[in-house]
């Protein structure tokens, strides 16, 4: 790796200038969907976690705690003061973190458009991108960073959506009949809203998950969505326009309610088994599903609420679920006319795949 001078770095006569190179959202996600770039987000762990660019790498100019003190100092000082700040905190560590970004491009790079981002395409992007300009690489700084891509993204998936001359098809049931295991057993086409929110569409919906911002959850359904669309018809669980904190898109939401529509039946028997094996397999979902009983304190009887919480603590699940479905979830929660009159019992999964892949082979006919 190239040495860089860290004393003309550190020192007043060194400034940091415009990128060479930068390249707007559009013309990116172009050449992101040909798999021709390699992304860097250097923005903290915190916020890559709660959305990013997918399939983008995280080599952070601040750590999530430095990040703060920076952000804190600039709405106190103003930018000059955060930004020496800033660079007071790099310094000492801007030897390795150079050499580990510098190892994976060498590395992963090959023949990618190297592409740095950060929230706005401000300083922290500019940075880094001017870092390895000095390092040899030819960097492009993403114009507007996330917040000018998560537009592009939005703006994207509804012209694709608008685009999609296939159909989709609901599958809709009350909650345990196993419609989610039915869809990922088909091996048929399948939109997983639930897999892209990362929560089930209810006061328990995320339990045992962590549930993704709207940013990421746009961005996952676009990515599946682009993998889907040459499907003549795309399977999709019946949902609200809400899953958890996350908006299904417009576009999206008025073809679903459109759509015809097949209704997933089950016993009591077997959707309380499928309930109990989703949210009851560890201690720490059912600590998980104790707190969030308190949140159907509106609807449940004090006396209720205490007996369902003796039962979740004894591991009584059976009895305590079936009264959940039984009592709350089929009262509030009502299924959309079956307007074609299809259904499909789950009581027996196996036979049930196979019904779904003749309804499918039919209605693509």
């Amino acid at each position: 790796m190239t040495k860089l001078d860290l004393e003309k770095i550190k020192s007043k006569t060194f400034t940091f200038k415009k990128p060479e190179k930068e390249i707007s959202a559009d013309n990116f996600e172009n050449l992101r969907l040909e798999k021709k770039t390699l992304v860097i987000d250097s923005r903290t762990s915190n916020e890559f976690n709660k959305f990013r660019i997918l399939d983008s790498y995280n080599f952070p100019i601040e750590n999530n705690e430095e990040r703060i003190i920076v952000g804190t100092l600039y709405k106190e000082k103003g930018q000059s003061a955060a930004i020496e700040k800033g660079w007071e905190l790099l310094i000492p560590k801007i030897d390795n973190y150079l050499e580990e970004i510098d190892k994976f491009l060498k590395e992963n790079l090959s023949n990618k458009q190297l592409v740095i981002y950060c929230s706005r395409g401000g300083l922290r992007s500019g940075v880094l991108t001017n870092l390895l300009e000095l390092l040899g690489y030819e960097p492009q700084r993403l114009i507007g960073g996330f917040k000018a891509y998560k537009h592009v993204l939005t703006k994207y998936l509804t012209q694709e959506l608008d685009l999609y001359k296939g159909k989709f098809v609901i599958l809709e049931g009350l909650t345990g009949t196993r419609k989610t295991e039915l869809l990922q057993k088909s091996n048929l086409p399948f939109l997983d809203l639930e897999g892209c929110a990362q929560h089930k569409s209810s006061v328990f919906g995320d339990v045992g998950l962590i549930p993704n911002s709207q940013q990421m959850f746009t961005s996952k359904l676009y990515e599946q969505f682009l993998e889907l669309k040459n499907n003549k018809i795309i399977l999709i669980e019946g949902e609200a326009n809400r899953i958890g904190d996350v908006f299904i898109p417009t576009s999206l939401w008025k073809k679903m309610q459109e759509s015809q529509r097949i209704t997933v039946v089950a016993s009591i028997s077997t959707r309380v088994t499928a309930t109990v094996k989703d949210y009851c397999d560890t201690n720490s979902k059912v600590k998980q599903i104790i707190e969030r009983l308190k949140k159907l304190a509106k609807h449940v009887s004090k006396k209720r609420m205490q007996e369902l919480t003796e039962q979740f603590n004894n591991k009584e699940f059976n009895p305590a679920i079936e009264w959940l479905l039984t009592q709350h979830y089929d009262k509030r929660y009502r299924s959309v006319d079956n307007k074609n009159k299809i259904t499909i019992s789950t009581d027996n999964l196996d036979v049930a795949i196979k019904e779904l892949n003749k309804i499918y082979d039919k209605l693509i006919v």
